[in-house]
């Protein structure tokens, strides 16, 4: 490969990871606003009857660790796979004497992997955004 199709390669690698994210990340917003209307219309519903306790627990954890956990990890190695491509387009252009592309691993710390959502702005407002819904559910259906 030439200089000039290294680097396009690396740009079209650089926009399918900005792509993926972007397309999770519209669809990680349309399932988060159905979960708070499904808590919305279960205020509507079920007012007067009790709401068991663990349903709230179960629904925040499944939420967070299976959702948005889940979503954030994904949408994490897209950002850091077109970060690194794009990085990579930007040494070629540089240096087109550069003869390889170093590889992406798309490794992410088991902490990070973890409990790394918790600090994204954005899964944290889901995140306090449901478990107010939530608060605001038990209060008003009891």
């Amino acid at each position: 490969m030439n200089p000039h199709e290294r680097f396009e390669a690396c740009m079209k690698l650089a926009e399918f990871g900005a792509s993926r994210h972007d397309g999770r990340r519209e669809y990680e917003w349309k399932v988060t606003l159905g979960l708070w209307a499904v808590i919305v219309a279960a205020i509507a519903t079920f007012h007067g009857q009790a709401l068991p306790k663990w349903l709230g627990y179960v629904t925040i954890l499944v939420f967070a660790f299976l959702w948005l956990r889940g979503v954030w990890v994904a949408n994490e190695k897209d950002k850091t796979l077109s970060l690194h491509y794009r990085r990579q387009a930007e040494q070629l252009l540089t240096d087109p004497a550069l003869l390889t592309v170093v590889r992406f691993t798309g490794t992410i710390p088991w902490y990070k992997h973890a409990f790394g959502f918790l600090f994204d702005w954005s899964m944290l407002f889901q995140l306090v955004t449901t478990i107010g819904l939530l608060k605001l559910a038990y209060l008003f259906v009891k």
